[in-house]
C-alpha cells in the first residue's frame, strides 16, 4: 500500500489525469484476472495436496506445479499492486496541486475527469425525477448478488460524465451489461430507480450507438413488472417513443428500442403496463407497409391483442390487424387468424369486434367483381387460406354461421360468379377443409376419364397404394371425423353441392375435374360421416340427374351422364385402390369384412382366368407366344409389350397344361426369367423412377404364379435366378470377400437401381411353403443371417425385414427377432416400427409370437426404442387377444418412467391387468395424480394433436389452439409423444371404469361426485378465464368414462348428461361448445347413450351393421351453431384527457403550433398543417426546443392517432429539445394527466365522427 502511495506522488498531473479516466475500466480488467489467478492457485495447491495423498493425478510433475504455483503468485501481488494503486487515485477534491488539462495535441487521447463532489469510493446518491433519492451503497448493495459498490458506482458516474467520449462509455455499459446479468432480481429490483436515472441521460445523446446500446442494457435490466414501473415513472417511454419515429437511418437504435416495448410482454403483467403512447406507435409502424419493423410490429399487436385487448381496441389496433390480414404479409396469415380468434372465443374480448362487419371484410373479397388482376389474385390466395383457417377452428365455423350462414352463404354463391380464378381458388379452399388429397393421377379432365373408363394399376403411385398396408387395429374414435361431420353439415345446408353440380357444366376441364372429385369426395365423407337422413337426401343428386336426363340439350346431358359415370367410377376404384383410414370398431368389423370378401372375389377372378387359359385353344395360345417371342427377341426390354406379358402371366400360364408347353416349347419365359437374372445387368441396372414400377410388379406375379403349380416350382429349382441372387449376397460377406469393384447389393445401387427390389421377389417365395423350401435349398436364409450382423449397412437389413412374410412360423420371424435385439440402435428402431405395419396387415398369430418381441423390446437400451415399442403395444392392444397376451406377460416398466404409462393404461383394461397394477401399488397414486394434474394435461395433449390434425401442413398447427391450452403446453415439454391424427388416446378413467373392480375404486374415491359437480355449477354459472381449462379436464374425464358400457350408468346416476348438452348449446366460450361435441361423441358410443343423447336432441351416426362409431349430430344444428349476441364497444376511450398543462399557459403562437400538430392526424388537412408548421420553425425557432410545448405535444400523440409519417415529421421539428438536469423533472407534469368520465354527448358524438385534437384547445 506504501509503495503505490509513494509510485503516485511521482506521477505528474497529466499522467494522473490519465490515470483517472482509464480507472473505472481498469479496475474491471484487473480484478477479472485476478480471478482467474486466484482459480489457477486453489487448482495448484489441490494438486499438490493430492501429490502428497499419495492418489494417483496426471502426469504434470510436483515440480511443475510448484513452479506455475510460484509464478502464480506473483502474478497475483502484480496485480492487487496496481489495483490499490487506482483505488489510492485521488479524485479533484482530494488533490492538492491544480488539475491541467491535455495539450491541445492529446486532446482526444485523454479524458477529463467527471466533477464530482463526491469520491468514488464514497456514498453515491442519484436524484431521479420524482425527487427521490437513491443511495446504491451500504448493506443495500450486498443483495445485488456479484456486483460490486464501488464498481457499479463508477461505472454509472463513468456512464452520467458528459466529458467521456461514447467508445468509453460503450465500454463502460458493456461492463454494466456484465454485472446486471449476473445479478438476481430483488438486488435489481431495489436498486432498478438509480441505474435507469443514469442510464437516462444516455438517451439524450447525440450518439444513435450510445443509444442504442442503453436501450440493449434497459431490456436486460427489465425482469420483473416492477422495473418496468421505474420505467414509467422515469418516463423511459419518451425516449421509446422518439427513437422509433426515426427514419432507417437510426434502424439500430430502433431496433434496440422495438426490443425493449417487447420486454413488456415478457414479464409477468407487463402487457397491463404498456403504456397507450408505444401502442399508438406500434400500430402507426404497423400500418406503414414499407417499414422495416412492420412484422415485428404486427406480431407484437397480436400477442398484445392475447395479453391486453383493451388497450389494443383503444389504439386501433384491431382495424390494423385485419388491414394486414387482406394485404399481406402473407406470412403472417396463420397468426393473424389465431388471434382473431382468440378474441372470438370469450365475451371479455368479443366486444371489441363488430359483429357480422370486420370479419366479413375477408369474404367480401370473393365476391367483388371491381377488383381484378394478379394483385387481386394473391389477396384472393391470402383470404381463402384466412377462410380454411376459420374452418377449421370451432370458433371461426360457429362465427360464420352467424345470421342464418350468411357469410357461408356468400362463399359458396361466389362459386356461380363468372370469374374462372375465383373458381380455382375456392375448389382448392374446399378440398383443404373437407381435407381431401387432390390424386395426382387425374393432372386434367381427358386422364381422369382414361383412369376411370380403363383402370388398371402401373404406375408406381398407385402400384404403392394397392400394396400399402389396411390398418386393422383400430378402436379410438377420430375428432377430425367428428369435426369434419359439422363442417359438411353446414355446407349441405347452404347449397354446396347444388352450386357443384352446376359448375360440372362449365368448359373448363381443369375446373371440371376438380369439381367430379370434389363431389365425389363429399358424398363419400357424408355416407360415412353423417346420419343416415342427411346421407339419404345427398346422396340422390336430384340436380345432377336431371341435367342427365335434360334430352333437350344434349350437350348439357352428355356432361351430366359423364359426371355420373366418372363419380360411380372413382367410388369403385377407390374401394379397390384407396380403402379409408379405419377410426373404430366399426371399421374394424367392416375393412374384415372387406378383406373377406376381396379374398374370395380374388379366388373366383383366378379361376375365371384359369378357365379361360383352358378354353384358349393351341392355334390362338401358339400365336400368342409367337408374337411375344418376336418381341423378347430384341434385347432392349423397353420395346417389349408388357401387357401383354402380364396378361400371358396372369392368364394362360396359371394352367400347369399351359405352362408346362411354354417351358418345353418357347423362350417366352426363359427370356423373362433372364431379364430379372442379376448377372445379365437389365433388371438390376435399371435405374429406379416413376415409371419402373410395373417391372416389379410383373416379376412378383410371375413368382406367384411359377410357386402355384408344381411344374413352376420345378422351373425355378433348376432356373440360375436364385443360385445368381445367392452369390451376389455371397459377395457382402465378410468371411468370403470378392474381387468386384462394387458388388451388386452395393449402397449405392440398393438406392439407385432396382437392386433393392430383390428382397421384394424374395419376400414374395416367403409367402408359401414351397418357395421357403427353394430358398432354404439355396442357402438364402443363412446368407440374410449373415448380411444382418453387417453393421455399416443398415439399408440390407431394413431392405431384408420390410420384405419377409411372418404369416410363418420360419426364418422370417426368427430373422426379425435377431434384427430386433442384437442389432445397432437405427435398425432396431426401423424393425421395430416395422413390426406396427405387420400388426396392421392382421397377420396370424400376432398376440403369440408379435406381442412377445414388443414385451422384449421394452428392455431395449435405448429409450427411444422403448417408446417406439409402447407405442406398437397401444396399438396392438385395441385386440383383446393382444391385450390379454401383454398383460399375461406381467413386463416391468418402471424403468421407462411416464414413457410407459400409456401401456399401463390399457392394463386397467382387463381384471387380470387391474389385479397385476394393483399388486405393483399403481393405480390409486395414478389416480390421484390424474385428479389433480392428469386431467389437465390430457386435455392439453388432446386438443395440440387436434390443432395439428388439422393443420393443412403436418407439424404446423393451422387451426386455432385454445389460449388456456396454449398457456399450458409449455409446461408438458415432450411429453406429448402421440401421433397428430385427432384420435382420442386413452385416458385414466376411462379405462379403469372398463372393469367392475375400476368402477367400484371410481365410486369410493368420489372423484366423480367432483367432477359432476362443477359441471353442474358452470353449465349455469359464468366460467373465468383460470376455469376454461379445469371444466374441459372434468368434461374430458366424463366423457371417457360414459364412453363404456359399465361407466355410463355413472352418468345416469348423476344426471350429467343434460348438463354437458346445455353447455354445448349455450356457452358464450366457442371452444368449450366444442369440446362438450367431442364428449358427447364419446358417449355415444353405447346403445344406451345414443337412446338418451336421441331424447335430447341428438342424432347418433351408425354404420351398415348397426355398429356405433362414437359421431353424433344436433337435430337442431341452428341452435348449436350459435354464440350470444354482443354489443360492440368500439375503441373510443371511455374517459376523456385534460391536457397536462393548461391551455391559458400558452401564448397564441404555441397554440397555433398545438393546432397545426392536431391536424397532422386528419390526411386531409395534414399537407396544409405540415407547411404551417415549417414555416412556424423557421419563423419561431424557440418554440420548437420548449421542453413545455414539447410535452403538450407528445401528450396529443399519446392518446390520438397520427401517422407514422406524420409522427416522424412532428419529432423531427422538435429534435432540438434538450433534456438537461433540471428538466427531466418536466416530464412529471405527463403524470399529471387529468382523466374525466366520458361525457354523453361527447361520447355519442365520437361514435360518428373522429374529434378534433385541437378542439381541447379552443
Amino acid at each position: 500500500m506504501d509503495s503505490s502511495k509513494n509510485d503516485l506522488a511521482t506521477l505528474t498531473a497529466v499522467e494522473r489525469e490519465k490515470l483517472l479516466a482509464e480507472k473505472p475500466l481498469m479496475l474491471v480488467k484487473l480484478q477479472e484476472q485476478l480471478n482467474i489467478e486466484l482459480k489457477v492457485q486453489a487448482g495448484a495447491e489441490t494438486m499438490l495436496q493430492v501429490s502428497e495423498t499419495g492418489q494417483k493425478g496426471g502426469t504434470i510433475s510436483r515440480e511443475q506445479v510448484e513452479e506455475q504455483l510460484t509464478a502464480t503468485r506473483r502474478k497475483i501481488a502484480s496485480l492487487q499492486k496496481q489495483i490499490d494503486m487506482y483505488r489510492n487515485l485521488p479524485d479533484e477534491t482530494g488533490t492538492s496541486s491544480q488539475r491541467s488539462g491535455p495539450r491541445p495535441d492529446e486532446g482526444d487521447t485523454f479524458l477529463r475527469q467527471r466533477r464530482s463532489t463526491m469520491s468514488l469510493g464514497g456514498r453515491r446518491q442519484a436524484r431521479t425525477a420524482s425527487g427521490q433519492m437513491y443511495d446504491i451503497t451500504g448493506s443495500d448493495i450486498c443483495a445485488m448478488r456479484g456486483l460490486d459498490t464501488q464498481t457499479l458506482n463508477e461505472y454509472l458516474n463513468h456512464i452520467e460524465d458528459a466529458k467521456v467520449e461514447v467508445p468509453l462509455k460503450l465500454e463502460a455499459m458493456s461492463s454494466l451489461l456484465r454485472l446486471i446479468k449476473d445479478a438476481d432480481e430483488a438486488g435489481l429490483t431495489t436498486h432498478a430507480a438509480a441505474i435507469t436515472s443514469s442510464l437516462r441521460f444516455c438517451l439524450t445523446d447525440s450518439s444513435k450507438d450510445l443509444r442504442a446500446c442503453t436501450y440493449r442494457v434497459l431490456r436486460h435490466l427489465a425482469i420483473s413488472s416492477a422495473i418496468m414501473r421505474v420505467y414509467l415513472e422515469l418516463n423511459v417511454d419518451v425516449f421509446i417513443m422518439r427513437s422509433l419515429a426515426r427514419d432507417q437511418r437510426y434502424d439500430a437504435e430502433r431496433e434496440q428500442a422495438l426490443k425493449l416495448v417487447r420486454a413488456f410482454l415478457d414479464v409477468r403483467e407487463g402487457a397491463l403496463l404498456l403504456p397507450q403512447n408505444l401502442v399508438r406507435m406500434l400500430v402507426a409502424i404497423a400500418e406503414q407497409p414499407d417499414d422495416k419493423f412492420r412484422n415485428v410490429c404486427l406480431e407484437t399487436l397480436c400477442e398484445l391483442a392475447v395479453r391486453n385487448m383493451p388497450i389494443l381496441a383503444l389504439c386501433g389496433g384491431t382495424k390494423v390487424l385485419f388491414n394486414a390480414l387482406l394485404d399481406g404479409p402473407r406470412d403472417l396469415t396463420c397468426l393473424l387468424v389465431k388471434t382473431i380468434l382468440y378474441i372470438l372465443d370469450s365475451d371479455a374480448t368479443r366486444c371489441y369486434m363488430r359483429p357480422s362487419v370486420e370479419l366479413e371484410m375477408i369474404i367480401s373479397q370473393f365476391t367483388d367483381a371491381y377488383s381484378r388482376g394478379p394483385a387481386n389474385e394473391d389477396r384472393l390466395t391470402t383470404c381463402a387460406k384466412a377462410v380454411t383457417l376459420l374452418f377449421k377452428s370451432w370458433t371461426g365455423i360457429i362465427y360464420l354461421c352467424l345470421d342464418n350462414k350468411r357469410a357461408i352463404r356468400s362463399i359458396v354463391e361466389s362459386l356461380r360468379l363468372p370469374y374462372e380464378e375465383n373458381r380455382k381458388i375456392l375448389l382448392e379452399m374446399f378440398f383443404e377443409v373437407f381435407q381431401i388429397d387432390v390424386p395426382k393421377w387425374y393432372p386434367d379432365f381427358v386422364s381422369a376419364r382414361s383412369r376411370f373408363a380403363n383402370y388398371y394399376p402401373m404406375h408406381e403411385d398407385l402400384l404403392r397404394e394397392k400394396t400399402n398396408h389396411i390398418p386393422l387395429y383400430f378402436e379410438r374414435p377420430n375428432l377430425v371425423d367428428h369435426y369434419l361431420s359439422v363442417v359438411l353439415l353446414v355446407f349441405i345446408e347452404v347449397g354446396l353441392i347444388e352450386a357443384l353440380v352446376e359448375l360440372l357444366q362449365h368448359d373448363n376441364k381443369y375446373i371440371t375435374t376438380r369439381v367430379t372429385i370434389l363431389v365425389g369426395e363429399i358424398l363419400e365423407l357424408c355416407n360415412r360421416l353423417l346420419p343416415t337422413s342427411y346421407g339419404t337426401k345427398v346422396q340422390s343428386l336430384p340436380a345432377l340427374f336431371r341435367i342427365a336426363a335434360d334430352f333437350a340439350d344434349e350437350p348439357r346431358r352428355h356432361q351430366g351422364t359423364l359426371a355420373l359415370s366418372y363419380i360411380d367410377r372413382l367410388h369403385k376404384s377407390k374401394d379397390r385402390l384407396l380403402p379409408h383410414d379405419p377410426m373404430n370398431t366399426r371399421r374394424l368389423l367392416a375393412r374384415r369384412f372387406e378383406n373377406n370378401r376381396r379374398a374370395e372375389k380374388s379366388r373366383q377372378v383366378e379361376s375365371v382366368k384359369i378357365k379361360m387359359g383352358i378354353q384358349i385353344d393351341d392355334v390362338h395360345f401358339r400365336t400368342i407366344l409367337g408374337d411375344l417371342e418376336k418381341v423378347l427377341g430384341s434385347r432392349e426390354y423397353t420395346k417389349w409389350n408388357w401387357d401383354s406379358i402380364m396378361e400371358l402371366i396372369q392368364g394362360p400360364l396359371l394352367n400347369p397344361k399351359r405352362l408346362e408347353e411354354t417351358v418345353k416349347n418357347s423362350r417366352v419365359l426363359k427370356r423373362i426369367m433372364s431379364f430379372y437374372r442379376p448377372l445379365n445387368n437389365q433388371f438390376s441396372a435399371i435405374k429406379r423412377s416413376k415409371g419402373t414400377a410395373k417391372y416389379i410388379r410383373i416379376g412378383c406375379e410371375l413368382m406367384k404364379t411359377l410357386l402355384s403349380t408344381p411344374d413352376g416350382i420345378r422351373y425355378l429349382s433348376e432356373n440360375k435366378l436364385l443360385p445368381e441372387i445367392a452369390e451376389c449376397l455371397g459377395h457382402l460377406d465378410p468371411m468370403h470377400p470378392t474381387s468386384q469393384t462394387e458388388p451388386l447389393f452395393s449402397r449405392d445401387r440398393m438406392e439407385k437401381t432396382l437392386t433393392g427390389d430383390y428382397f421384394t421377389l424374395l419376400g414374395i417365395f416367403t409367402q408359401s411353403s414351397e418357395g421357403i423350401r427353394l430358398l432354404e435349398k439355396f442357402r438364402i436364409f443363412s446368407l440374410l443371417y449373415r448380411l444382418t450382423e453387417l453393421r455399416s449397412r443398415d439399408d440390407l437389413v431394413k431392405a431384408i425385414i420390410t420384405s419377409l412374410d411372418y404369416n410363418r412360423d420360419t426364418h422370417a420371424r426368427v430373422l426379425l427377432s435377431k434384427v430386433m435385439t442384437s442389432g445397432y440402435k437405427p435398425v432396431r428402431l426401423a424393425s421395430t416400427n416395422h413390426l406396427r405395419h405387420v400388426l396392421q396387415t392382421g397377420v396370424a398369430d400376432f398376440w403369440d409370437w408379435g406381442i412377445q418381441l414388443l414385451v422384449t423390446q421394452l428392455y431395449d437400451p435405448s429409450i427411444e426404442v422403448c417408446e417406439k415399442a409402447v407405442a406398437v403395444l397401444d396399438l396392438a392392444c385395441n385386440d383383446r387377444r393382444n391385450l390379454e397376451s401383454v398383460v399375461n406377460m406381467r413386463p416391468s416398466l418402471d424403468h421407462l418412467g411416464d414413457a410407459g404409462n400409456p401401456l399401463l393404461l390399457r392394463f386397467l383394461a382387463t381384471s387380470v391387468g387391474f389385479d397385476y397394477l394393483q399388486q405393483l401399488d399403481y393405480i390409486e397414486p395414478e389416480m390421484d395424480y390424474w385428479f389433480q394434474y392428469g386431467n389437465k394435461q390430457y386435455a392439453v395433449r388432446l386438443e395440440l394433436s387436434l390443432a395439428r390434425a388439422l393443420s393443412s401442413k403436418p407439424g404446423k398447427p393451422a387451426a386455432e389452439i385454445p389460449s388456456d391450452v396454449s398457456r399450458s403446453a409449455d409446461e408438458l415439454g415432450n411429453q406429448d409423444k402421440q401421433d397428430a391424427d385427432g384420435s382420442v388416446p386413452p385416458h385414466f378413467y376411462g379405462e379403469l371404469t372398463r372393469t367392475h373392480e375400476g368402477c367400484e375404486l371410481l365410486r369410493q374415491k368420489g372423484h366423480f361426485s367432483v367432477f359432476t359437480e362443477l359441471i353442474r355449477k358452470k353449465s349455469n354459472g359464468v366460467v373465468g378465464d383460470s376455469e376454461v381449462l379445469q371444466l374441459k379436464s372434468v368434461l374430458w374425464a366424463v366423457g371417457n368414462i360414459g364412453s363404456t358400457a359399465s361407466g355410463l350408468p355413472f352418468l345416469l346416476g348423476e344426471d350429467i348428461i343434460k348438463h354437458i348438452v346445455a353447455i354445448a348449446y349455450d356457452s358464450p366460450i366457442i371452444t368449450l361448445k366444442g369440446t362438450c361435441y367431442y364428449v358427447l361423441g364419446l358417449i355415444s358410443r353405447t346403445p344406451q347413450g345414443m337412446e338418451l343423447l336421441d331424447d335430447l336432441g341428438w342424432d347418433t351416426v351408425t354404420s351398415s351393421p348397426g355398429e356405433l362409431g362414437g359421431l353424433c349430430l344436433p337435430k337442431d344444428p341452428a341452435r348449436f351453431l350459435t354464440m350470444p349476441k354482443w354489443s360492440f364497444k368500439g375503441s373510443w376511450p371511455e374517459y376523456t384527457v385534460q391536457p397536462p398543462i393548461p391551455p391559458e399557459s400558452f401564448d397564441a403562437t404555441a397554440l397555433e403550433i398545438l393546432k397545426s400538430v392536431g391536424n397532422m392526424s386528419n390526411h386531409i388537412l395534414a399537407n396544409a398543417a405540415s407547411k404551417a408548421l415549417s414555416r412556424m420553425r423557421h419563423e419561431c425557432p424557440k418554440y420548437f426546443s420548449s421542453v413545455d410545448l414539447y410535452i403538450e405535444v407528445f401528450a396529443m400523440l399519446s392518446v390520438y392517432h397520427f401517422r407514422l409519417s406524420a409522427r416522424r415529421f412532428i419529432h423531427e421539428l422538435f429534435e432540438r429539445v434538450s433534456f438537461a438536469d433540471d428538466r427531466f423533472e418536466c416530464l412529471k407534469r405527463l403524470e399529471q394527466m387529468k382523466i374525466e368520465g366520458p361525457d354523453p354527448f361527447v361520447a355519442d358524438l365520437a361514435t360518428d365522427r373522429k374529434l378534433s385534437h385541437d378542439d381541447l384547445y379552443l
